[in-house]
């Protein structure tokens, strides 16, 4: 935005900005698009871009600038609408992955669903679903064997508690769920959440991300993963700690 707003001052255009990024970078979207073969639309970036644009529209209007706000509030029901006929899969209860290469859901996600909470994506009726889906044994354990929220559902064929997307718990998605909890009234959910956010960090300390298997917290050498006194996590578990008191 800054570039943006430098180059149009001097009468310039965004098409010649990124002309120039490419002389200097090599790096050019539209090829990258048409050439790269992994290509896929993903639920909670665009959860982020809902809830940024949400944001950007009431920052907006605090400053009187209602073109601005109505603006940021259309893109933000435009990409809801998208998401909702094109990630949701009632089936699954959940918001998928989508493959623009092979044009077809990508039907591995727990987490990054329920982020979808957050900005008031589903309609009661699915958030409801939503709930249902990360509360059954898919992702709880038939006996609670599991901390919420695993990015992944590990009864999935492709679960790995250990890789990044692919079934650890995140703090910062646990936030982000409890905070779509709140919208939509999930008290009970939001409880256990902030539950097992706070457990984790208790066991395991301020990492980045997180073992959901309950049973690993008694293995020898257990530890968290990713990066030690992850900030992110130390600054959401204080927001967490600070909601319970």
């Amino acid at each position: 935005p800054h570039y943006v707003t430098k180059v149009e001052r001097k009468g310039r255009s965004i098409e010649e900005l990124h002309q120039v990024i490419e002389w200097l970078t090599g790096y050019d979207e539209q090829k990258m698009q048409a050439t790269l073969p992994f290509l896929v639309q993903d639920p909670l970036f665009n959860t982020l871009l809902v809830a940024s644009n949400e944001s950007l529209s009431n920052l907006a209007l605090s400053f009187g600038l209602d073109d601005v706000a109505h603006t940021c509030k259309r893109w933000a029901a435009k990409t809801k609408r998208a998401m909702n006929k094109k990630l949701l899969d009632v089936a699954t209860g959940l918001y998928h992955y989508y493959d623009l290469r092979n044009e077809m859901l990508i039907p591995a996600s727990g987490a990054p669903s329920m982020c979808a909470l957050v900005a008031g994506i589903p309609s009661k009726k699915m958030a409801k679903i939503l709930r249902k889906t990360m509360l059954s044994a898919d992702f709880c354990g038939e006996n609670s064997e599991y901390f919420l929220c695993a990015t992944n559902s590990p009864l999935a064929s492709n679960y790995d508690s250990k890789r990044y997307w692919r079934g650890p718990v995140w703090i910062p998605t646990n936030w982000l769920i409890r905070e779509g909890c709140r919208r939509y009234g999930f008290k009970a959910l939001e409880k256990r959440i902030v539950k097992d956010s706070l457990k984790l960090v208790q066991y395991y300390g301020l990492f980045e991300y997180f073992d959901p298997e309950k049973r690993s917290v008694h293995a020898k050498g257990a530890h968290g993963y990713g990066g030690a006194d992850f900030s992110w996590t130390a600054a959401l578990i204080l927001d967490l700690l600070r909601s319970k008191t």
